[in-house]
């Protein structure tokens, strides 16, 4: 089949409306898988799990009721959590899902719907968790969860934050210019450190590819005011990604990004979401491990996550 070139519109107020790449909340209903992949320290650990993102209703003209789900379990290099830190963070993170959210129409949280039901799952579930995992370390992290969950606005920032909704909510939507390009400023969130901010080149390709998809591709370099002679060295942090849309809903289908920090930490962080009926090739599943590295008794969700 020939490629399909997007043809643009001859008045300025159309152009603007064809060109606004924001999704039709009423078809956001996918099931994706979501991997992980962190390199550090010449070590590699993976994060999977499913997740499925569907549309509840419409709340008003503009915004939307979603609800996000995890529908599997949590592996760790293929396998469940095994570090103490790591079961008890996967646990108690359970609590969180299904989350009811409402979005407008560019993607934006709004809020949480159903703080409420996440209350009363962690009333329930919480005796037995201390009950479980005991010591200072635990308590101090239950306690925290407890401010946390307890306050909905402290919940909002939880998720506003977290990694997987910042990147398929906040980052590819956005109106484009005619030259089908844009730069915006993006702040990721990455393990213990502050959100990492990224000046980033967004574009928009002309043309549908061979399956009759839009695709995106993103280029970012670390915003900072100064760098000194050893980092420009090195090089600076680097930022790229790759979506692809559909072509009438603007829902994303299948996306990969991927993170190189030199400074003030070096690590390579991937994400990779893509449909569960689809297989990725480009980049291996990380194999199974026989052993733990006893170096990293922090764990995997403390070192990209910042529990």
């Amino acid at each position: 089949m020939e490629t399909e070139h997007l043809q643009k519109p001859a008045s300025k107020p159309q152009f603007l409306t064809r060109w606004a790449i924001f999704p039709d909340l009423r078809h956001l209903n996918h099931a994706y898988w979501f991997r992980l992949i962190l390199t550090e320290d010449e070590t590699t650990t993976e994060l999977r799990y499913k997740v499925l993102i569907r549309f509840l209703k419409k709340q008003t003209q503009e915004s939307a009721i979603v609800s996000i789900d995890r529908v599997s379990d949590v592996y760790i290099n293929d396998e469940l959590p095994d570090l103490p830190v790591d079961r008890l963070a996967y646990e108690s993170g359970k609590v969180f899902y299904p989350v009811i959210m409402e979005i407008d129409e560019k993607m934006n949280l709004l809020g949480i719907r159903n703080h409420e039901q996440i209350v009363s799952r962690w009333e329930k579930i919480q005796p037995d968790l201390r009950r479980y995992f005991t010591g200072d370390e635990a308590n101090r992290y239950l306690n925290r969860m407890d401010e946390m969950i307890m306050s909905a606005k402290s919940l909002e920032a939880l998720f506003e934050k977290e990694l997987f909704i910042r990147f398929y909510f906040y980052t590819a939507y956005m109106n484009y210019t005619h030259q089908f390009e844009i730069r915006t400023e993006v702040a990721f969130p990455i393990g213990n450190y502050a959100p990492v901010l990224f000046d980033v080149k967004n574009r928009l390709l002309n043309v549908l590819n061979k399956d009759g998809f839009k695709e995106i591709t993103q280029e970012g370099i670390e915003v900072r005011k100064t760098f000194g002679p050893d980092l420009e060295k090195e090089g600076k942090n680097t930022y790229s990604a790759h979506f692809v849309l559909n072509a009438g809903t603007n829902i994303l289908r299948e996306a990969k990004a991927e993170w190189n920090f030199r400074s003030p930490f070096q690590k390579k962080i991937q994400l990779i979401l893509f449909p569960l009926r689809q297989a990725v090739s480009s980049i291996p599943i990380v194999e199974q491990e026989n052993k733990w590295d006893e170096n990293k008794n922090k764990g995997f969700f403390s070192r990209i996550f910042g529990i």
